[in-house]
Formats: structure tokens, sequence, C-alpha cells
């Protein structure tokens, strides 16, 4: 699953790597982007939209549906509705995994593209319910099953997309070949480095989210 991720850049940043309009509410600039948060997704249609929403789809109560697994996308008709056109880009400079493990407490691992650049986990959208305040939508991060790298971890990842599949994703109208893109990342796509447990806290923010503990054995 993905339950926790940074996007540190500015919102300014993110609008030049994505190509996208800049809508007034996205913001950025976050080391620890928790479920019911908000942050930036980037928008799909005759132009590509930056604009902010909020992280799960509603369910109910204090329930959300923060993760929707590749495999399963068309059994869900919430999911299934987004299919054909609110599927989104959810950018990201890192994204966190803890281990199954008694460490758990002591912080989850970072895992980012080696170059620590942007990239772009696939995402589904759909307009908010209701009264909805500064966010005019909702999102979830596709999930797929984790590669080797990420595998010693847990057993999910969230479904990345490559650079030159990022515009597919958003357009591709046939849903079998938008399908075909939603697969594990490749090992060498990925680094991996433990962090201290200040990220466990949903409150916790800033670049210290990324300080590393004394113990930093690769999964130990």
């Amino acid at each position: 699953m993905c339950g926790r991720y940074a996007v540190t850049r500015s919102t300014e940043e993110l609008a030049r790597r994505f190509a996208g309009e800049l809508v007034p509410g996205a913001a950025a600039g976050r080391h620890n982007v928790a479920p019911g948060q908000d942050a930036p997704v980037v928008l799909g249609g005759t132009s590509r939209r930056l604009a902010a929403a909020r992280w799960g789809f509603p369910l109910g109560g204090a329930r959300a549906a923060i993760n929707a697994r590749a495999e399963t996308l068309e059994a869900r008709e919430r999911f299934r509705d987004c299919l054909p056109a609110r599927r989104c880009l959810v950018p990201a400079d890192g994204f966190y995994e803890w281990p199954r493990s008694a460490r758990r407490k002591e912080g989850p691992f970072l895992f980012q593209a080696p170059s620590g650049g942007l990239f772009a986990m696939a995402g589904l959208w759909e307009p908010c319910r209701g009264t909805c305040g500064t966010w005019s939508a909702s999102f979830c991060v596709i999930t797929v099953p984790a590669n080797d790298l990420l595998g010693a971890v847990h057993e999910r990842m969230p479904a990345l997309l490559r650079l030159e599949d990022e515009e597919r994703w958003l357009q591709e109208p046939d849903w079998d070949r938008a399908r075909a893109l939603l697969k594990p990342a490749k090992e060498d796509a990925l680094r991996a480095r433990r962090v201290g447990p200040r990220v466990n806290s949903a409150r916790s923010e800033g670049p210290a989210c990324w300080e590393q503990p004394a113990q930093t054995d690769l999964f130990s």
C-alpha cells in the first residue's frame, strides 16, 4: 500500500515539471503527506491542471479509500467510474513504507528515484461531494505488487509511471492499454534508506522527517 508520501517541491516547480496550469490552492512543499490531507494532483483533459485534492475517496464517517489495487479496479464501481476520464498523476519525490516487524516504531524506509527527482504515481480522482472547503476533488493512489527491492518491506507499492507514460495514463482512451501501464517499477528505478520515527506521526512536517536514525542497515 501507500500510506504516506512526500512532495517537497514548490507548486511552481511542479507546474514546470508536469506542464500544468497552476490552480490556486494546490499547495506543495510537504515531507509527510498523510491520508485526509490536501495535496497537489495533475488532472488531464484538453490541458493539464495542477490542483488541490483531498487524499482518500470518502466512504462515510472517518473512513476513506486512499489506495486502489490495480488488479481489481474494475470490480469496484467507485473506481470503475473513474477509469474512462478521471485518471490523474500524483506528484511525489518520495514515499514511505514501514517494515513488517517489531522495529516498525523505529521509522519507515523512504523510497526515492536515484536522482532524487520528481516522479508520478498513478491515481484516480473524483469531484468532491458536499461541502469541500478549499479542495474540489479527492484522489486515491493505485498500487501494484511490490518489486524485489520493496518486497523486503511490504508486498505492495504505488504504481509509478515512466515519464513517457504519464500523458498516456491521462489521455489513453483504450482502458486495456492504459491498464498495461500499471506494473511494478524496475528495481533500479528506486533507492531506499531508513528515516527516523518522526514520520510516524501525521502531524510531523519539514526536512527533519528525512533525517536518518543511528541504525541505517537496509531492511535490518
